[in-house]
């Protein structure tokens, strides 16, 4: 970046051939090969999913927030964090109040290393005596044993693990409220967590699994959709069909797109995900991740049930909303329910740091 007032003198290099040396087109004509052969890994008969788009179920979009809006990350003294988990639904009026809950530093600070862990510990352990986080544990079987140990490095990792602990508790449930119903719950993002035990994923994937709930994450910015070359693949896949179209991407693909099969591959030993990419177009314009075509993952056992798999995805389709660029509309509300970045979280930061220049600097 260059100073105010500054104007670029551009580059000497005009042209493509200006800039390619000798051997470059040879590098340059591996990597279309290897594009080439991705592009050939797509199978409509494996890849291509039939559905009965008029077998649309009601839907219930869950969302949280507050792992990055800590109250002075700055100050491992004071550092706070509030979490709130929350549901919208376009097919239900009355949905369970929020999850809320903060994370107070101020009780967990020592200097003692092995102190504060014993602290947060004595904190963790707390808060699976609550009625909703004690009801995750029974019916899971989860317990603060398969947390791990990540989230004792501090009140931003204790945050991060409690928020997205919290979304499961709150998903799992409304999977028990709603069995009857058959609802489709929606989870704001992916489906996958990351800085716990494997026992962790394993036990919820079986309960969800064991009760047959219909559950998928809607995916807003992933790597897949992120990069230009792998949407152009995938584009040259979906552009030959009408929309609503759905396909399971190749493993080919997310192979190439991701460093570690643990970030895609849920059969894999210690994987961090709980479900198998797909990809549902709405409509035929630029393909863009929240306008003509959304991302989302599903369980293996709703993935391998085609009937299952058909009413999951007719549903998304039943629930996509024109004032969000062809989207679910459910998800934007409860994210909006859930948000904790409010003027009331700035005010709290500016009382706690008055606190302390009253009580520690006021002799200067």
């Amino acid at each position: 970046m260059g100073y105010v007032g500054q104007h670029s003198r551009g580059i000497a290099t005009r042209t493509l051939e200006e800039l390619l040396q000798e051997d470059d087109r040879e590098h340059l004509q591996r990597i279309a090969e290897r594009l080439r052969q991705l592009s050939g890994s797509f199978d409509p008969e494996q890849h291509l999913i039939q559905v009965s788009f008029d077998d649309s179920h009601r839907l219930i979009s869950v969302a949280v927030d507050g792992g990055e809006n800590l109250i002075s990350p700055e100050a491992r003294e004071i550092a706070t964090g509030f979490i709130r988990v929350s549901a919208a639904s376009p097919d239900f009026k009355k949905l369970p109040d929020p999850l809320e809950f903060p994370i107070k530093g101020f009780r967990l600070f020592s200097e003692d290393n092995e102190e504060f862990a014993q602290r947060v510990k004595a904190e963790v352990d707390e808060l699976f005596s609550r009625e909703i986080f004690k009801c995750f544990a029974e019916t899971t079987g989860i317990g603060p044993e398969d947390l791990g140990t990540h989230y004792r490095k501090g009140v931003p990792s204790l945050v991060r693990i409690l928020r997205d602990v919290a979304e499961w508790a709150y998903l799992v449930y409304l999977a028990q409220r709603y069995e009857e119903f058959n609802v489709l719950l929606v989870k704001d993002g992916r489906l996958a967590q990351v800085g716990v035990e494997d026992s962790f994923r394993k036990k919820l994937l079986k309960f969800f699994e064991t009760h047959g709930t219909l559950l998928v994450g809607v995916v807003k910015a992933n790597k897949l959709m992120g990069e230009k070359l792998a949407v152009r693949i995938v584009l040259k896949w979906l552009d030959p069909y009408d929309v609503p179209i759905a396909i399971r991407v190749p493993d080919e693909l997310m192979r190439y797109v991701y460093t570690t099969s643990r970030q895609w591959d849920p059969e894999r030993e210690g994987s961090l995900v709980l479900g198998r990419r797909h990809l549902l177009r709405f409509r035929k314009k630029e393909f863009e991740p929240l306008e003509s075509a959304i991302a989302f993952d599903v369980p293996e056992y709703l993935a391998q049930d085609k009937k299952a798999l058909s009413q999951v995805i007719a549903t998304l389709w039943g629930h996509r909303s024109a004032l969000y660029g062809g989207s679910l509309g459910s998800i934007v509300e409860a994210h909006e329910r859930a948000s904790v970045g409010d003027s009331a979280v700035s005010r709290l930061e500016w009382e706690l740091w008055n606190w302390v220049e009253r009580e520690v600097f006021r002799d200067g």
